[in-house]
C-alpha cells in the first residue's frame, strides 16, 4: 500500500511538472503522451470519480487509477517520452536507474499484488510466474521505495514484519484425519 500510494505519488508529480513545461494548462492525464489503453484507464478513473458526485481532482484521477496503470507507464513503449522527460525523475535525480530495472521490479510486485487480490496461494519457495522467491519481491519493493523515497524506504524496512514472518516459514495447519 506505502509503495502504491508513493509511486503514484512521485509519478503523477513529475508527470504534471513535464505536462506544465511544456506549456499544457489540463492535467498530465489527458496527454496526447498516454497511449490509448491508458487514456481509457483515465477515462474509467474520471468516471469512478465522477459517479462518487465529487469534483474532478488530479489526486482524485489518480487514487483510481491501477498499479497497473503506473507499471504499464514504465513500459519500454514509454522509454523515450514519458521516462526520458518525467518518470525518471521520480527516482532520484534522474540518473543511474534504468528504465528496465524499474519496470522488471513493478511487474514483479504487480503479479504477487494481483496474486494475493484474487486469494491465490503465494507461499512456498518461488511464485512460478515470476521465479521470485517472496523476500525477493519484498526487496525489489524497498529497491523501488529507496529510489523514490530513501525516508519512507527506512521507515517501512523499520516496521514491516514480513522479513521476521517470512523467516519463521509458517506453515498452514492441515487437520487431521478422523481416526
Amino acid at each position: 500500500q506505502i509503495l502504491e500510494v508513493a509511486l503514484r505519488n512521485a509519478c503523477s508529480r513529475e508527470l504534471e511538472r513535464w505536462h506544465r513545461a511544456l506549456g499544457h494548462t489540463t492535467p498530465w492525464y489527458l496527454s496526447e503522451a498516454l497511449n490509448q489503453p491508458h487514456k481509457d484507464d483515465v477515462a474509467t478513473a474520471r468516471d469512478r470519480v465522477k459517479r462518487g458526485k465529487r469534483a474532478e481532482t488530479t489526486g482524485r484521477v489518480i487514487a483510481e487509477l491501477t498499479f497497473s496503470f503506473w507499471r504499464f507507464l514504465h513500459s519500454k513503449s514509454y522509454e523515450p517520452t514519458l521516462w526520458q522527460h518525467a518518470l525518471r525523475f521520480a527516482y532520484g535525480d534522474g540518473t543511474g536507474i534504468a528504465r528496465r530495472e524499474v519496470y522488471n521490479r513493478l511487474d514483479h510486485i504487480n503479479t504477487l499484488r494481483n496474486r494475493v487480490a484474487h486469494h491465490e496461494p503465494v507461499h512456498g519457495d518461488n511464485i512460478a510466474s515470476t521465479g521470485r522467491d517472496l523476500a525477493g519481491i519484498h526487496r525489489e519493493m524497498l529497491d523501488i521505495l529507496r529510489w523514490l523515497d530513501p525516508e519512507l524506504a527506512s521507515y517501512v524496512l523499520q516496521t514491516s514484519r514480513l522479513p521476521e514472518i517470512l523467516s519463521a516459514k509458517p506453515t498452514p495447519s492441515v487437520p487431521s484425519p478422523a481416526a
